[in-house]
Formats: C-alpha cells, structure tokens, sequence
C-alpha cells in the first residue's frame, strides 16, 4: 500500500484544527444557502416544491446545484486557508494517473454491466424492461454527463481526499482514517430515498462498503484516480443504464428494475466489490511503474 506517500501530502500544508473546522462549516453554511435558493426557485418557476413531481432534469438540476459550490469552497481552503496545491488532494505525484482512472472506471463499469445482465437473464427473468425514451433520455444524458462527474469529484476530493487526509494527522495507522471517512460518507447518504423505501439494514452496507472500497484503493494506489474512476462509473451506470423505483438518481434511464430487491442487491454488490478488488490489483500491477524518485510536491 501507498498509504504514506498519499498522506505525507496533507504534511506539506497547513493543518491547524480550526482551518478544517471553518472549511467544513463554510461547506455546510453554503449546502444550506444553496439549498434554499435552488428551492424558491423552483417554488416560484413550478408553484411547488413537491420532489416526487419534479421532472427527470429537474431533480437532476436541484440535486447537483450544490457540488460546483462545495467543490469551489474546497479549492479556495486548500489552496488559501491550508496552502497547499489543490492537486495533492489527488495525488502526490507530479502528474495525475489518468490511465488509472479509466482503467478503474471501466472495469467498475463492465462488472455492473455483467452482474445486471446476469441477474437479469439468470436470476430475476422479467424483472428488468427496456425503457428508453430519446425524448426525455438524451437532454437529461447530456446534463448528467456533465453534472455527475462533478458530483462524484467533488464527494472523492471531499471524503478521501481532504478528510482522510485531515484524519491521518491524528493517527499512524491508515485504517483509522480509513474507517473514520468511510463512516462519514454513509451518514451523509441516509436521507437518500432507498434508504426509506427499501430499510437502513440493507442499503446502510452499501454505502459503507463503497466508502470503504474507495478509500482502500486510495489507500493501496496512493492516489485519488481509481476512486475517482469508480465512483464516477457507478453514478453514470445508476443514472444512465439501469434504474429502480426509490432510486436517489430520478432517471429515464435505458433499463428500469421493476422490483429492486435490497437483499439480492446487496449480495450482488459484495460479489461485484470483490470481482472488481481482485481484478483491479491484477490489472493495476501490469501497469507502468511511475517515474523514479517522484516526491512529493510541495507548496508553490
């Protein structure tokens, strides 16, 4: 594991504690404001504020509306308030791995894929049904391929980026900061919809474990790209390919669940994490090797 090399990156700025605090409370004070503005106006422009009426785009609109704003807030404390190069929230080589982005992404992306069409063929016939309207699916592709990717940016840079990051001060131990992070990241996704419609006991595992698996192969890569590949992959199959009722991303996608089953999808993911864990090591070591005697940048 690389572990060291991604957190000495958090060394090289500054890391009182009241710099986190104010970065996290701006973030959550912006989340707020932003939240209400989105709001009153979609209040004014539809004359309500019912989400279970909002249209496909709308929903996708108002959710994402915050994360240009926390994304901007994060750049504006590293940069300012830590002092430190935005880029070693990424990485703590000269150059960001994008060759592991995609390899991570796309191999996250074909294992979804399979375990889907296997479900679909094998375990649950019938369940699934072609859905796609060019309609209502194309606008709401275009606007989705824009805006998940920052959505799912903006959650890896602020959870395994700077809060990992920020919880290996307090700790030599990697699986701390690990676990601490990963925790976060599942609380945050409580109010999510699923959560309601299909119980915390079964969807509360899948976020965990997520948080988990990305903050482990942050850890072993020493870098945020393979997270950032996954996480970007999982968002755009959930909002584009395939959907169920309750999902957190409304969507026209091209196939829709028509009886999501919690238990059955929970142990499809655990079978699919570790597809991809032991995959993703294999392939990852086939690899170039980086540049020798990469260090560690340090603050312009």
């Amino acid at each position: 594991m690389h572990s060291d090399e991604f957190f000495a990156s958090v060394r090289s700025g500054k890391n009182g504690f009241w710099r986190y605090f104010l970065t996290v409370m701006v973030i959550v004070v912006v989340v707020i404001i932003i939240g209400v503005i989105v709001g009153l106006i979609y209040l004014l422009v539809t004359g309500n504020i019912d989400i279970n009426q909002m249209s496909p785009i709308s929903s996708l609109l108002v959710n994402m509306s915050i994360f240009p704003a926390i994304l901007l807030v994060l750049f504006l404390s590293v940069r300012f308030l830590h002092q430190r190069r935005f880029k070693s929230l990424i990485t703590p080589q000269p150059k960001i791995a994008w060759r592991r982005m995609l390899l991570s992404g796309g191999l996250w992306l074909i294992i979804s894929a399979l375990s889907d069409i296997v479900t679909a063929l094998w375990v649950t016939p019938g369940n699934y049904s072609w859905s796609f309207n060019s309609k209502s699916f194309i606008p709401f592709a275009i606007l989705a391929l824009i805006l998940i990717p920052i959505q799912t940016s903006t959650e890896e840079l602020v959870f395994r980026g700077y809060l990992m990051q920020a919880f290996s001060l307090l700790t030599k131990h990697p699986w701390i900061p690990l676990v601490l992070s990963s925790v976060i990241f599942a609380s945050l996704h409580l109010s999510n919809p699923e959560v309601a419609a299909y119980g915390f006991a079964w969807m509360i595992p899948f976020y965990l474990g997520m948080g988990l698996i990305l903050g482990w192969i942050t850890l072993y890569t020493g870098g945020l790209e393979a997270s950032l590949g996954v996480h970007i992959a999982n968002n755009l199959y959930a909002g584009l390919l395939v959907t169920f009722p309750s999902s957190a991303i409304v969507s026209p996608a091209l196939f829709t669940i028509h009886n999501y089953d919690a238990k059955l999808a929970l142990v499809t993911f655990v079978i699919s994490a570790a597809l991809y864990l032991a995959l993703f090591i294999w392939l990852n070591g086939k690899q170039p090797p980086p540049e020798e005697n990469m260090q560690v940048e340090q603050t312009a």
